[in-house]
């Protein structure tokens, strides 16, 4: 019996020893599936009639005109907690499937960009997307 409780003590190390492991690859595959890494940058998404610009710090990132976009990603965590290591973010991309802008939800602007992409008839597709919120 007492061989019993320390085995189950070590699979209980060795399973917490892996846990941070399983939210790291959680982490790596909410990036590629679409979210964004938070920082603590500021983001900036004007448009025009033909074209949005993506400006982090103040500093312009990317210039895509609608034309050019030809579908849309919305990543978003649909969790019950927010993870303050990913966030939500618009994908955006070319024809050939080639991301030409990527910018998170808290951007200033973003909902305004998000209804004009909606309003060329451009498809936006919306997709659940596990974020980490262990490592919080």
């Amino acid at each position: 019996m007492v061989f019993m409780d320390w085995l189950a003590i070590t699979f209980y190390v060795l399973l917490a020893g892996f846990m941070p492991l399983g939210m790291l690859y959680v982490y790596f595959k909410g990036l590629r599936k679409g979210l964004i890494r938070k920082d603590n940058s500021t983001w900036t998404i004007t448009y025009s009639e033909d074209a949005i610009c993506v400006a982090k710090n103040g500093v312009a990132k990317s210039q895509v005109q609608f034309k050019n976009i030809a579908t849309a990603v919305y990543a978003y965590d649909d969790g019950w907690t927010k993870s303050t290591l990913v966030e939500n973010a618009l994908s955006l991309y070319d024809r050939n499937r080639r991301l030409v802008a990527k910018f998170p939800e808290s951007a200033n602007g973003f909902w305004d960009v998000y209804r004009a992409i909606e309003a060329t008839g451009v498809s936006i597709e919306r997709i659940v997307v596990e974020a980490p919120s262990y490592l919080d």
